[in-house]
């Protein structure tokens, strides 16, 4: 069967994280890193390929993100979103990849990281983002500044032995978000596979 999506190859700029040409049908158009159908591909290959190596997996949520919207409006959010993606990126490695999963959720697959690395890249991460600041127009026009934002990460850790699909790993990492946000935001939370302790701290400022 041959796939009716267009062309990765294209002439153009080309998405920093992922190096697909922007939006094409793996880019989100707003962020510029991985759109949902993009990282599914993408870490599906990673994965068939890792086996026999540890990787981990981070997800990161705004916190409070929907106060940014209400006050400002969806096309202030939107900014906000693309400073995110690009302090995510720019704090993440090489061999990394990262992707907007959808509204203020994003992800970052570490392959070869245990627990510590996965740890201190989430804590990069954090610390990047609190220290954005984004200027953008709100909804009556206004131009406006928005700082002091900040995400909480919930991640997984498979060491060289566990293999999992990507739908659990998912599950997994977003359950520790779930927990993360819980216990009031602005953390990590990071599990190893067959560890069912968690290590939770408020990463301290970079």
């Amino acid at each position: 069967m041959v796939s009716t999506w267009p062309s990765l190859s294209g002439q153009g700029p080309c998405c920093s994280a992922c190096g697909q040409p922007l939006g094409s049908w793996g880019t989100d158009k707003y962020t510029g890193v991985l759109n949902r159908e993009g990282w599914d591909v993408r870490v599906a290959s990673v994965l068939d390929g890792s086996i026999g190596h540890a990787i981990a997996l981070l997800v990161l949520d705004l916190d409070h993100f929907k106060a940014v919207n209400d006050r400002y409006g969806h096309p202030a959010g939107d900014a906000v979103l693309r400073v995110v993606a690009a302090k995510l990126t720019a704090a993440v490695r090489r061999e990394d990849i990262v992707g907007r999963y959808g509204g203020d959720e994003f992800m970052a697959l570490l392959p070869g990281a245990n627990r510590a690395c996965a740890k201190g890249i989430a804590e990069r991460i954090l610390g990047r983002i609190r220290g954005a600041v984004v200027e953008a127009r709100s909804a009556d026009g206004r131009f406006v500044v928005i700082t002091g934002l900040t995400a909480s990460v919930g991640g997984v850790v498979l060491n060289a032995r566990g293999r999992t699909g990507i739908a659990d790993l998912v599950r997994r990492a977003d359950a520790n978000l779930l927990s993360a946000k819980r216990f009031g935001k602005d953390r990590v939370l990071i599990a190893a596979d067959g560890d069912l302790s968690r290590n939770l701290c408020r990463p301290k400022l970079r």
